[in-house]
């Protein structure tokens, strides 16, 4: 199999968008069903609202990189590395916190990284602070919500032990 070039990973990325999320849709479609559950439907509202604020940060990035006569394959590349250094620093799941609400503000501790390293990297490349940091504030208290949603369900959905 030829490797493939991070342009044609998001490509293919948004080729599947749209089977992926009525694949997800219908997962937790199921789950709720299963597990009767309300909270799935908030799960399915949160993500989309995600997929739309990241497209429209892709296509910011897209239109500024484009003006500064950048690939976006060099900006992919750059972002693989910072995310890689993240992940790097989280606990590893058997160590990682027991709440909910401990899982959130270790989530929020990741964004405020994500969103400086997103900064540094976006100013380097001309792209304009306010571009990342509408998205950061966009996205960070849909990403909070999903964790404590996505925690709550877990917690309620899991066996008592009496």
């Amino acid at each position: 199999m030829p490797e493939q070039s991070p342009s044609d990973f998001w490509e293919m990325a948004k080729e599947s968008e749209k089977n992926l999320q009525d694949y997800v849709r219908s997962l937790l479609e199921e789950a709720a069903t299963y597990f009767k559950s309300t909270h799935f439907t908030d799960i399915t509202s949160t993500m989309n609202l995600i997929v739309n604020a990241t497209a429209t940060f892709r296509a910011n990035i897209q239109g500024a990189l484009d003006a500064h006569d950048i690939t976006f394959d060099t900006l992919t590349e750059e972002l693989e590395g910072i995310f890689m250094g993240i992940l790097n620093d989280l606990p590893p799941p058997d160590e990682a916190p027991d709440g909910c609400v401990e899982r959130a503000e270790m989530v929020d501790k990741i964004l405020d990284k994500v969103a400086q390293e997103l900064i540094k990297l976006a100013t380097r490349y001309g792209i304009e602070e306010e571009v990342v940091t509408s998205y950061i504030a966009a996205l960070k208290p849909k990403v909070h919500a999903l964790t404590i949603t996505v925690c709550m369900s877990v917690l309620s959905s899991a066996p008592r032990v009496v």
